[in-house]
């Protein structure tokens, strides 16, 4: 952080970082609640009792909020320590991923939040980003230590390692387990080895 950096943080009214906090708790209620459709400014301004204008000079549209919201409400997602083999820390990223998937709050509101998300980069951004970094940093070590092929697609990586959980998350309804999860990861490795 540099001096800069520290010296607006720390110019901030803490009144206004209190009230940014309650409008994104509010819409995070909402959102668990009601789902994403239930998160706007009128019902977050009717919840939190703070006016729709102040809720403006926070989130310049919805769609600010609710990423707001969808951040607040995602796991943290670590990437895995490097001493681990590269299966391991790919398990490790998938198998977050997946407990992610699990979550009840977002097996009810993800099949919306991606159709959002679609016209809202910010949006996918909060939903997407966090797993993505997570996971090119593992596939990048794979490469650099030899264990995966140097001319892997790393966006083509993400989508066969995730998309198979999201298939059976929103499509066919089936489990994603530690099973799901070791076969997946076994099979990537086997097709991408170096």
């Amino acid at each position: 952080m540099t001096r800069d950096d520290r010296a607006e943080k720390a110019s901030v009214d803490p009144r206004i970082e209190r009230t940014r906090a309650l409008l994104v708790q509010t819409a995070v209620e909402l959102l668990s609640g009601k789902g994403p459709e239930a998160v706007t400014f009128e019902a977050v301004s009717r919840a939190s009792r703070v006016a729709r204008s102040t809720i403006y000079r926070h989130f310049a549209d919805r769609t600010q909020l609710l990423a707001a919201a969808v951040a607040q409400v995602l796991p943290p997602v670590d990437t895995p320590d490097a001493s681990g083999s590269t299966a391991v820390q790919l398990a490790a990223v998938v198998g977050d991923f997946a407990c992610y998937l699990r979550e009840s709050t977002m097996v009810r509101v993800l099949p919306v939040l991606l159709e959002l998300a679609a016209q809202a980069p910010e949006l996918r951004a909060a939903i997407t980003v966090p797993h993505r970094r997570a996971l090119e940093s593992v596939l990048g070590r794979g490469i650099e230590a030899g264990d995966l092929d140097a001319r892997l697609d790393l966006a083509l990586a993400q989508a066969v390692l995730f998309g198979p959980l999201l298939f059976r998350v929103l499509v066919t309804g089936e489990e994603v387990d530690a099973s799901t999860v070791s076969s997946l990861v076994g099979s990537f490795l086997k097709a991408h080895a170096a």
